[in-house]
Parts: C-alpha cells; structure tokens; sequence
C-alpha cells in the first residue's frame, strides 16, 4: 500500500521565503499524516506566474537555495516540488524529487504552453525526458501540469517504464466550469491507461489569474478517491494499492520506438507497512453560482464566499468588500460592487435570496490611476519623495523590531544642470526617463527606487548586508557611467 499526499497550496509570486516557509509547514502536516510521498504544486517555490522575475540570475538563485533549504526538512517521505531550475544557460519548469534530506533528482516539463494567458516558451526549454520513479515496487510517472493534457507523455511512462500512477503537479487557471473539464480529463487518462492519476493543483489568486485547486485522485476504474476542497488550501491523502502501482513493459523494441523517450529514476525506498487503510475525503465540487462568486478577490485577495448563501444564512442584506473583482470566463477582470438580500413572504420567511451587481470598472480605474499618481513621480513614474520616506520609515521600524538589516543610498546625477542649458529641458526630462528604465532595471525585485529632487534618487536595498550594499551600491554607480 502506497500513501500519497497532495499538498494543494497558495504560494505568493515572488516571496521565495514566505513560500519555502510553507511548503515547510505543509511537510509537517503530510508527515503527521505518515505518507510516503508528497506533492506540491508546479512552480511552488517561486509562485505562478513569476513571469519576469525569472529572467533575474538573483532570483534564480534564491529559488535554487530555497530547494536545499527545503531538503533539510523533508525525511523519510519523498517529496515533489516545483521550482525553476537553471541548467548551464538553460531554464526549465522542473520537480525537485527529494528523500532522506537529500536532493535526488529532477524532472521537466516537455510541453510549454504559449495561449492564452501562457507565455512559458518565453522564459523556459523543454525537458527532454518523460520522468518515472521507482519507488519500491511502485512506478510513479512524474509530469507537469501541460504534460498530461497531450496522451503522449502518459502513454510512454506506462508503456515503456512500466506506471502505475500518474503523478501531476499544476497550476491550471480558474474560469467557470473547468475543475469539471479537468477532473473528467483525468478520469480519462485513467481509465485509458489503467492506472491511477494524481492531479494536484495551485489554489490562491496572482494578479488576474485565479486558481481553484479542485486536486483529485483517480483509481485506475476511473472512480474519484479523494478530492481537494476548491478556493482554499489543502492536503489530500489515499492509499493506494501497490499490487496495481506497476504494468508490465512492453518489449524493447517497442519502447525504443520513435516518440517521448522516458527516464527512471530509482528511490531506495518501500511504501510503510500499514494495519490500517486510511478513509479519503471526497471533498464536494462547488456549485455554479456559488463557484462563480468563491472566484471573486477583495482588496486583500482573499476568495468570497457565495454572497447568496451568506445573506440567506444571516437573513440579512450582504454588501460586498469596498474592493472586488469578478473575473470571466474568457480571462477578463470586472470591478463590481454587489449586494445580496434576502426574499421574505408576509410573514416573515425567507423564501430566497436576490443579487444586483453593478459594474465599476470604470470609477475603479480612475481611483487606481489617482492613487497610483498621489505616490508616484509623474515624469519617471519612480516612486515619488513622499511615498519614499513612508517606506523608509517602515524599514527603520522593521528593522528595530525584527533585527533584520537594510540600506539607505542617495544618488545625486553630476553636471545635470548642464543638460538642461545647453539642450532645453525637454532633453533632461527625457534624459531622467531613460536613466530612470536603466536604474530600475538594475534593481532586484525587493529593492525600492525613488526620485526624490530634480536630478536626486533614493535607493532602499531591503534584507541588505554592508558589503552586500556596496556591491548593490557600486552597481548602480556602474549602471549610469555606462549611460
């Protein structure tokens, strides 16, 4: 018996910290659960989408050391991570496999996704192989999330390595209906391949996109075993029978056959005898109106609850938060304002409910414009000297109370009154936004840059060393000589 477990998470984009801490937290929950292997989601170290970040060697870096990090807390349990991996000069979408404290191998994604809201071809390479793992006598066909809507990497994993289970990790975005089309798809892959399939996915919002996680696992029959909650983190645990965790490989000739060639790779490990056989929990799949309305984001991103069921449960009239969106099917973003209330008959029953949404997208945009001109520069569009010093005050605080260090730089252009009498100030203004794009460039993704006079920048380097700041600091110098 072979006992999987799903760890369905919200990382954030970009807080590499924040999410090694949690997917540290979410181990320790699997391993009170006794599991043998665990799976986190598809880039769950970095979060989905970390879009440009990627193309920063310092994130990249931080990513790298957050895996070895991680290792350290995992044990007994083989654990199954995202993250993005820099081979040589190359980048892929990849799953850390680790055991016993001790990174054992990685696999990559082979089908990059470029629709849509997917721009991976931009920022990764595909794998080359097709992953399976040999745990025990089970054999575990890793993939990433795009790898099991095409047949041909499940279809290799089974047939020329011998899976019993597909193992998916994924960050697959939300619009109404598709926790459906997806866990019908993996109900197929299933029953065509007999084998069972382990679908987990992200949970949590990241800019527009939503994520309603829905994770499921599927028996080889095509039967759910166990499903995730929808909109909310989660871990999901079965067992599975190992009897039915390996298919004979076909003969060699057919598996050197032409298409996804496949790799294994051997974990000295056996799935824990076990007396008892765990019960899974079948999560329910949410209602339409009520998955329509779990989708919409507050000002602090947290998922709604279905506006209807809440007036109803407190016979009440339900406003919405001051700050709310509603995403369509097709990807697009409403800012709305709604209210529920409910329905009551002479005396005094609650028959239903009723909801009038008002489309604000407009009246919101203008507010985000205005606030978004109160703390910003309108020539470089640089934070401006006022939000500057909001933030510096908030370091100083920060670093009174929890110890950690940072840097405060101010860089003063040399000469630039020259500019503005010998060419006109149209040519220093213009000269000012094009250093502003370079300075910007040049900061990692914590640091905050400032205009803060006519030709003056304040540059704070957050969670910074000395010599780490004169490095940073050296760097900008180096960055507007070059201009």
């Amino acid at each position: 018996m072979l006992r999987i477990g799903l760890a369905q998470i919200n990382p954030t984009v970009g807080d590499i910290k924040g999410n090694t801490r949690r997917i540290i937290r979410w181990l320790e929950k699997a391993r009170k659960q006794d599991v043998d292997i665990v799976a986190f989601p598809e880039l769950a170290i970095s979060g989905y989408p970390a879009e440009d970040l990627l193309l920063r060697k310092r994130f990249l870096d931080d990513c790298e050391a957050a895996v070895q990090l991680i290792t350290g807390s995992v044990g007994r349990m083989v654990a199954v991570i995202g993250y993005p991996r820099v081979q040589g000069r190359v980048l892929h979408n990849s799953a850390a496999v680790i055991y016993k404290n001790r990174l054992i191998s990685t696999c990559s994604k082979i089908h990059l996704p470029n629709y849509g809201v997917f721009d991976e071809k931009r920022y990764f390479s595909p794998g080359k192989n097709a992953c399976v793992l040999a745990l025990g006598g089970a054999r575990i066909g890793l993939s990433i999330c795009e790898d099991i809507w095409y047949k041909d990497v499940v279809a290799a994993q089974v047939n020329r390595a011998g899976a019993g289970l597909i193992l998916n990790i994924s960050c697959s975005p939300y619009q109404i209906g598709k926790g459906a089309e997806r866990e019908a798809l993996m109900v197929e892959r299933a029953m065509e391949n007999k084998a069972y399939v382990a679908y987990l996915n992200l949970v949590g919002g990241q800019d527009e996109l939503v994520f309603d996680g829905h994770s499921v696992i599927i028996d080889p029959a095509g039967g759910v075993i166990a499903r995730a909650r929808q909109f909310s983190e989660d871990l999901i645990v079965a067992d599975l029978d190992e009897k039915l965790l390996r298919h004979p490989v076909r003969s060699k000739s057919a598996a050197r056959a032409p298409g996804v060639s496949v790799r294994t790779v051997k974990i000295a490990a056996r799935p824990k005898a076990r007396k008892k056989r765990l019960v899974p929990r079948l999560g329910r799949p949410v209602g339409r109106l009520e998955e329509i309305y779990r989708a919409m984001e507050d000002g602090t991103g947290k998922l709604r609850e279905d506006p209807l069921a809440e007036c109803i449960r407190q016979n009440r009239t339900v406003p919405s938060p001051e700050w709310c969106s509603l995403f369509h099917r097709g990807g697009t973003e409403f800012a709305v304002r709604d209210s529920a209330s409910p329905i009551r008959n002479n005396q005094g029953d609650v028959l239903g409910a009723i909801l009038i949404v008002k489309d604000i997208t407009h009246i919101r945009g203008l507010e985000r414009e205005m606030a978004f001109q109160a703390s910003h520069d309108t020539l470089t569009g640089l934070l401006n000297r006022r939000e500057f010093e909001s933030r510096v005050g908030e370091a100083l605080a920060n670093a009174t109370f929890t110890g950690r260090n940072h840097a405060l730089c101010y860089l003063d252009l040399d000469a630039f009154k020259v500019v503005n009498d010998t060419c006109g100030h149209s040519v220093g203004d213009q000269m000012l936004q094009q250093l502003s794009a370079v300075l910007e460039a040049t900061a990692r993704g914590t640091d905050i840059l400032a205009r803060i006079g006519g030709d003056e920048f304040g540059l704070l380097l957050t969670d910074c060393t000395m010599d780490e700041a004169e490095g940073r600091a050296e760097a900008f110098l180096q960055t507007v000589r070059d201009y």
